[in-house]
């Protein structure tokens, strides 16, 4: 039986792949930020975050409880010190947007990106081992400059429009991101990224045998992540 745990891998280290093959077939004058340049990126491999679940104001099956802030360090999506779970279960809280993630953007001017990623997660929750499906995408504009030490820094924000389904339950949620990348390249095309991210929830609802409501309890996250990008 294919568990939780190794699907979180096969899905990262496809995600890392993907990266680096972009890296590979690289032209000589690809420049991360010069117009027609293109990178696919693998984001949030790893991190350390802290999540704010508001008070919902109601002690309902779909939330309740006071605010609460809970905190995860993952590495490719599994998470190996956490609160973040238990308090996602408690509160029915269904989508899983923390895991890594696939980026593609190209440069359409000197400096100025559109692209966006995708997002697929396998969760266990503890207790009852419910498994969570999550998955998303992420439309974005950015700003890249480079500094004198040749690190880039590149600037993006965007959206995030997620779904998570588990048993009989679904999720559906929208989120402002908004984050910075910090990229230090290894090679002429090729580097990893430093990223504190914020995500800031715009939209969510909560799906129980049919009935639709607005969920109350979307949570606001700060994190910092780590990833890989490559350039070509």
């Amino acid at each position: 039986m294919i568990t939780s745990k190794c699907l979180r891998l096969v899905m990262a280290a496809g995600t890392i792949a993907a990266a680096a093959s972009g890296a590979a077939t690289a032209r000589a004058d690809a420049k991360l930020g010069n117009p027609g340049t293109t990178s696919l990126s693998a984001e949030r491999l790893a991190g350390f975050g802290l999540t704010y679940f508001a008070d919902s104001g109601s002690d309902t099956y779909y939330g309740g409880g006071d605010s609460e802030v809970s905190y995860s360090f993952s590495l490719f999506g599994s998470r190996m010190v956490e609160n973040l779970l238990k308090v996602m279960a408690n509160r029915r809280a269904f989508v899983d947007r923390w895991g890594p993630r696939l980026a593609f953007d190209t440069f359409v001017g000197d400096g100025v990106s559109l692209g966006g990623s995708a997002l697929f997660s396998v969760t266990s929750m503890p207790e009852d081992n419910d498994t969570v499906w999550s998955m998303g995408v992420a439309p974005r504009i950015g700003f890249t400059s480079r500094t004198d030490s040749g690190t880039f820094i590149w600037f993006k924000a965007g959206f995030t429009t997620a779904f998570g389904v588990v048993d009989d339950d679904s999720a559906y949620a929208v989120d402002l991101n908004v984050q910075c990348d910090f990229v230090f390249p290894l090679t002429d095309s090729f580097g990893w990224t430093l990223s504190p991210t914020f995500d800031v929830p715009l939209l969510a609802e909560t799906s129980s045998g049919g009935s639709y409501r607005e969920d109350p309890i979307s949570p606001w996250s700060l994190a910092i992540n780590l990833g890989i990008a490559g350039w070509y």
